[in-house]
């Protein structure tokens, strides 16, 4: 080449040797963030993650012994060699082994989409319980390390190796979330140890030997201050509450539900939104919140005057206590939805405290996708013949579930002031509590408080807006033996001429509306009303909410709900049983088109020769929900992990972009016209506009006579090299020289552009 050739740049060519400096420096960075990404996810996984650091070194050692191989041969190695290692990565992240067989492909697909959906909305350290979202953490760590080292590290075709700024950003997210996240023993020890990996990874292939001990006293200076500051900067409250961003973020496309009945036409969703999925080995009704309370008008999430919590009365056997796992996936709820009667909850996402009999609420924030935790729960499932034997000796507890609230609105009596002896129009609405089903005198009560007179709580029912229902439910419990044959005999009622709706109309007394006259709605009229005479007859009932069955996807063993599985349905109690399930809207409706397998109706409870319930059971595949997230402590709120990662990644973005413009400014600087030529050189070359070897200067410039200013700059830089003066080239002729090299090349030509001729 000429001496006035366009000079070459031959800094960015590197021989094997400095690559497997690179190498070994990235593998060490790999292992620290491994080991780290291990323990924000599950802490005895770390020697599965430091084998996933093994792998990706193992791929690029490979790739690199490659580059001597014959080209056919070469090419079946870089492409069949990660290929290959792909299902030992998927092994590392925790899949089971039997799932990589091609018949299970369908439910290996299912789990890991479903880890992937919720990542988004997933905290970490992650102590939750869905293994399938822990899988999909591990996987992604194991994928970081493993395409961080390959991107780094792989051979380009051009006596060149990958691009080792990505590389270490990637590797870099393995270790800066869980720095953040994570409480440790040594936290400025550790700080130490990933700032010397960090400099090993970014300059040691670039020194010679001599350099090495004097560029290792620098970097450990640095961090001996770094130090001393960090202190100082890590303050109680948050630059940024990026959780709260991430919530609001997450929330998007979730469905949520309000469980007070309305009896107006349904605005529930009914997407067909996934919005559960229960680990479970009998299909149930899954129950969100019980509605105790009737106020004249409707059901509502308010626990009656006088309700105490007995345990002995609300799971009386213990043989049917279960254990379910549940995975919130696209729903956003306070309520812990589990069955039956929820005993327990552990490794809750959220701190809890006890809701509606029955049942736990979050005590702050809801429950989101991505959410898990676990439910202990008394599940009764008693043949026909033993509730028809059970009896009405209820215990004295459950005295506030026979009761009604009867305000003057609807026909009540008006309160009576102590002192004047005066109606009081602003008092309190009276209380009917109807006798117990064993009473002498069938449906008869009284009212609750003082002030209302000394007139029987069942005349004044007679004497209101209540009065047709109140005389159609002495009519069925005159007609009935014992509680269940009356429960039966409402539940019978109410499927004769009645059908299903999900647009009834409205009316003053609602349910008044729908027995006598319309006798078309959905699950909350049925259920409100069957509720409403169950306790003017005499038997303690109360409106369950929340979900039925949904599908049972057979080869996980867990029961998929959906928005339109949300329903509503009634609880009876039978002594020594607790609260059984009656459910009397139609077949029809969408949210029981499964129950006829699980039966739960009063009439296919059980077999009445056999014995046998008739049951849809889980998969013998099914998990151990007590089995579940082994190794894991209980869950506290956490940071989400999608955020977290975004973040990191802008920061690190952020870091890497000032250090390099700090440094290009500063090569500028130091090596004169010299480095400037050298940078155009790299700039033809980075952006693929390169002449032929021989090209001078004085040819490059008369290809840009197109344009003035970028031509310019080739002629500044040209006059300077030769000792000609003319200064440094302005502002506006680099911007032009960078729009020419990016001209014709779409959005990565510009890219390409702004990176080899930076704006400083």
């Amino acid at each position: 080449m000429s001496a006035a050739a366009l000079p070459v740049d031959r800094s960015a060519s590197h021989g094997v040797p400095r690559v497997l400096v690179r190498l070994v420096a990235l593998g060490a960075l790999a292992a620290f963030g491994a080991q780290a990404w291990a323990g924000m996810v599950r802490p005895d996984a770390d020697d599965r993650m430091l084998g996933a650091a093994a792998l990706g070194v193992a791929l690029a050692a490979l790739a690199l012994v490659a580059e001597r191989l014959p080209r056919l041969l070469r090419a079946a190695v870089l492409v069949g060699a990660p290929l290959a290692a792909l299902p030992l990565a998927i092994l590392l992240a925790g899949v089971p082994l039997h799932l990589l067989d091609l018949e299970s492909w369908g439910e290996l697909g299912s789990g890991l989409g479903q880890g992937i959906q919720a990542l988004p909305g997933l905290n970490v350290p992650y102590r939750g319980v869905d293994e399938w979202n822990r899988v999909a953490m591990l996987l992604g760590g194991t994928l970081a390390a493993i395409v961080g080292i390959l991107v780094a590290c792989w051979p380009r075709g051009d006596g060149r190796y990958g691009r080792p700024l990505l590389g270490i950003v990637l590797l870099l997210v393995l270790s800066a979330v869980p720095a953040v996240q994570l409480d440790v023993e040594l936290p400025w020890l550790e700080g130490v140890a990933f700032a010397l990996l960090l400099g090993a990874a970014l300059w040691a292939e670039r020194l010679a030997p001599s350099e090495a001990p004097l560029a290792g006293i620098v970097v450990l200076a640095a961090a001996l201050l770094a130090l001393a500051v960090a202190p100082r900067l890590d303050g109680t409250d948050p630059w940024l509450d990026y959780e709260s961003i991430a919530q609001s973020l997450g929330e998007r496309g979730t469905s949520s539900f309000s469980w007070d009945h309305a009896y107006g036409p349904l605005d529930w969703p009914r997407d067909g939104r996934e919005v559960l999925r229960v680990g479970a080995k009998t299909g149930s009704y899954w129950k969100a919140t019980t509605l105790t309370e009737f106020d004249g008008r409707r059901w509502v999430d308010t626990a009656p005057e006088g309700v105490e919590d007995d345990p002995a009365a609300e799971a009386p056997q213990q043989r049917w206590i279960e254990d379910l796992r549940v995975s919130v996936r696209n729903l956003r709820t306070r309520q812990f939805v589990s069955a039956g009667t929820t005993l327990r909850i552990d490794r809750s996402p959220r701190d809890l405290e006890p809701g509606a009999p029955g049942s736990f609420v979050t005590t702050g924030r809801p429950l989101r996708r991505g959410h898990a935790y676990l439910a202990r729960a008394y599940v009764p499932r008693p043949r026909r013949r033993e509730l028809v034997a059970a009896g009405a000796d209820y215990p004295s507890a459950l005295t506030p579930y026979l009761s009604m609230r009867l305000p003057r609105s609807v026909g009540g009596p008006m309160a009576i002031d102590p002192a004047t002896q005066a109606p009081d129009p602003n008092g309190p609405a009276a209380r009917v509590v109807f006798s117990s089903f064993d009473d002498a005198r069938p449906a008869l009560g009284y009212v609750s408080g003082e002030g209302f007179g000394e007139r029987v709580g069942t005349e004044w029912v007679e004497g209101s807006a209540y009065a047709r229902i109140h005389a159609l439910t002495r009519r069925l419990r005159e007609q009935s033996a014992t509680p269940y044959q009356f429960a039966a005999a409402v539940q019978g009622h109410l499927s004769r001429g009645f059908t299903y709706s999900e647009t009834p109309s409205r009316a003053e007394v609602p349910l008044d509306t729908f027995l006598f006259r319309d006798k078309s709605g959905y699950c909350q009229q049925f259920s409100g009303a069957m509720t409403l005479m169950l306790r003017m007859g005499g038997v303690p009932a109360r409106v369950a909410a929340g979900f039925s069955p949904g599908t049972l996807d057979e080869a996980r063993g867990e029961y998929v709900v959906r928005d339109f599985d949300a329903h509503s349905w009634v609880e009876a109690y039978f002594p020594g049983y607790g609260w059984i399930p009656f459910d009397p809207t139609p077949a029809v409706a969408p949210a029981r088109a499964q129950l006829p397998a699980i039966g739960l109706n009063a009439e296919e409870v059980a077999d009445e020769e056999t014995g046998t319930a008739s049951r849809s059971r889980g998969s013998e595949r099914a998990q151990d929900p007590q089995q579940l997230g082994r190794g894991a402590a209980d869950a506290g709120s956490g940071t989400p992990l999608a955020l977290m990662v975004l973040g990191a990644l802008a920061l690190l973005a952020a870091l890497a972009g000032a250090v390099y413009l700090v440094l290009a400014a500063r090569w500028r600087r130091r090596y004169g016209p010299e480095a400037a030529a050298a940078e155009l050189a790299r700039a033809l070359r980075r952006t693929r506009r390169a002449a032929r070897p021989d090209a001078t200067l004085s040819q490059v410039e008369e290809t840009l006579r197109w344009s003035p200013n970028a031509a310019a700059y080739v002629r500044t830089v040209r006059a300077a090299r030769y000792g000609f003066g003319g200064g440094a080239p302005t502002r506006e002729q680099r911007r032009a020289l960078r729009r020419e090299l990016a001209s014709g090349l779409g959005l990565r030509g510009r890219l390409r552009a702004l990176r080899a001729l930076p704006p400083f």
